[in-house]
C-alpha cells in the first residue's frame, strides 16, 4: 500500500474525510476517527418459516507488499479474488484522499476502482493520465457516505500500457471547477499486475496491512 502525503484536499474540494478500506471483499471499516455502526440483531422468524441463509464471510488468504502497492487475496465459498491497491493521504491531517485498486473480475479480466472524498464535480469525471496519446475520462458511478467511486473494467491494451507506464496521474475536480492532480506511484505496478494475471508470479511476503480487494467493476476503460 502506498500512503504518501499529498497537497491538502481542503483547498481543492472541501472537507477532508477518511475513506473506509475493507478487510476482505466488500467489507468496509469506519473512516479514521469514526465509530462503525453497530450490527443490528435479525428479527425472529415466524414459526415454520425456513431459516435464512447467512452469506459466507470472506477469508483473507494472502497479503503482501509489491513496491508501493498492497497485494491481497480473499476467498468466498471457493471463489478466490486478488487485488492490488495504493492510497494517498493528506499532508495536513493524514486523512485518506485517494484510493486506487486493481482487482480480478473472476473471468480473467481486471477491473479498477478509484475512490475520492465527496465534493467532486460528478459531471466532469476523473481525468486519468498514464503516458498514452491523451488522458481518459473515468465517470463516477456512485457517491454516498464519505466517498465517490469510479469503476471500470480495464481493456487488455490499457492493462499493457499501465504495466509499462513510468508516470501516472489522476485529476479530480471540485464542484467549483478547480482541479487537483494527484501523482500515483508506478513502483511495483507492473509486478502487481503480473501477479493478478492467470498464472501470475508469486512475490515475497511482507508484513500484512488492513486493506484488501474491492468488488469488480462494470464499464470498460481503454487508452
Amino acid at each position: 500500500m502506498l500512503e504518501r502525503p499529498v497537497k491538502a484536499w481542503v483547498a481543492a474540494v472541501g472537507v477532508v474525510v477518511g475513506l473506509g478500506v475493507g478487510v476482505g471483499l466488500g467489507m468496509v471499516l469506519a473512516p479514521r476517527g469514526e465509530v462503525a455502526a453497530p450490527v443490528m440483531a435479525a428479527s425472529p422468524l415466524p414459526p415454520g418459516a425456513p431459516a435464512q441463509q447467512v452469506p459466507a464471510a470472506p477469508v483473507l488468504l494472502d497479503e503482501r507488499a509489491i513496491g508501493d502497492w498492497r497485494y491481497g487475496c480473499t476467498e468466498v465459498e471457493g471463489d478466490r479474488r486478488c487485488s492490488i491497491m495504493q492510497r494517498l493521504s493528506s499532508s495536513e491531517n493524514g486523512a485518506t484522499v485517494f484510493v486506487w485498486r486493481i482487482s480480478q473480475t473472476g473471468d480473467g479480466r481486471l477491473s479498477s476502482l478509484w475512490q475520492t472524498p465527496n465534493g467532486v464535480a460528478l459531471g466532469r469525471g476523473m481525468a486519468f493520465e498514464f503516458g498514452g496519446p491523451r488522458p481518459i475520462t473515468i465517470p463516477y458511478q456512485t457517491c454516498g457516505g464519505n466517498n465517490c467511486q469510479a469503476v471500470a473494467t480495464l481493456a487488455p491494451d490499457l492493462v499493457a500500457a499501465l504495466s509499462t507506464a513510468t508516470a501516472i496521474t489522476a485529476t479530480v475536480f471540485s464542484e467549483s471547477g478547480q482541479g487537483l492532480t494527484l501523482p500515483l506511484s508506478t513502483t511495483g505496478l507492473a509486478d502487481g499486475i503480473a501477479a493478478l494475471q492467470p498464472q501470475g508470479p508469486r512475490v515475497d511476503a511482507a508484513p500484512p496491512a488492513d486493506e484488501a480487494p474491492a468488488a469488480p467493476g462494470e464499464s470498460e476503460a481503454t487508452p
